[in-house]
């Protein structure tokens, strides 16, 4: 039968669901409609700056990508076959990075083991990332050989290591974790991490131009982010 031949009080329904239709928006899912999450890990992804992209007086410059790095071949271990591998006669980086799957050891763009100036270095590592609704949980973890601090959004979330305590410069051999749910907002979030290196404190290879060879850098870190959606609550 053609729609011509239709009884007019059926070609009316007819008219009414194609409406309808067209005027309902697709359901989006139950994981969509409550909320979402993310990961973070270390990695090139992550841009470097020569001072702090949050607090800057002057304006930050990029300095380029992170570049993967090994302490040497073995430290950690496995070295990723793309590293920069400092060759350092030492061993160290032991951290377990179970808990930030795909997080590597990092270091600013450009250093080789024969590159001159490691004592104190000092990078920063920013990456913007986006909250679509109310955050719920950020959790950070941080590895670092020798200081590190963590600022979300212009706030500082955290230290781990030092720079002054030899004790506390093992930082690299485990994952220190810090909450970072309450600096976290909805929408666009300036996740920041300043590494830095300390001074020679054991190394017999050192001058007053010390390498990355002798006095080894690096930091790893990761972690992940939940939120809900506007209009959605916890327990639906």
């Amino acid at each position: 039968m053609s729609i011509r031949a239709l009884p007019r009080h059926m070609l009316v329904l007819t008219a009414c669901l194609a409406a309808v239709a067209f005027l309902t928006p697709p359901r989006l899912s139950q994981a969509a409609s409550t909320g979402g999450s993310l990961t973070l890990a270390s990695g090139p992804d992550w841009l470097t700056f020569d001072r702090n992209p949050h607090r800057a007086v002057a304006e930050p410059q990029a300095v380029g990508n992170a570049q993967v790095v090994c302490m040497n071949a073995i430290s950690p271990y496995p070295c990723p076959a793309s590293a920069t591998v400092f060759g350092s006669p030492f061993s160290g980086w032991y951290a377990n990075l179970a808990p930030i799957p795909g997080a590597n050891w990092i270091w600013g763009p450009g250093v080789s083991g024969s590159t001159p100036g490691a004592e104190l270095a000092t990078y920063w590592f920013s990456k913007a990332l986006f909250i679509h609704g109310e955050p719920t949980n950020g959790t950070f973890y941080v590895g670092v050989d020798d200081y590190a601090e963590v600022w979300v959004n212009g706030r500082l979330a955290g230290t781990v290591g030092s720079v002054v305590d030899a004790g506390l410069a093992g930082a690299h051999t485990y994952l220190t974790p810090l909450d970072i749910t309450s600096l976290l907002k909805p929408g666009r979030n300036l996740v920041t991490v300043r590494a830095q290196n300390g001074p020679t404190w054991y190394s017999p290879y050192c001058d007053t131009t010390c390498t990355y060879f002798a006095n080894p850098a690096g930091v790893v870190f990761g972690g992940s982010v939940t939120w809900i959606a506007p209009g959605a609550s916890v327990g639906q």
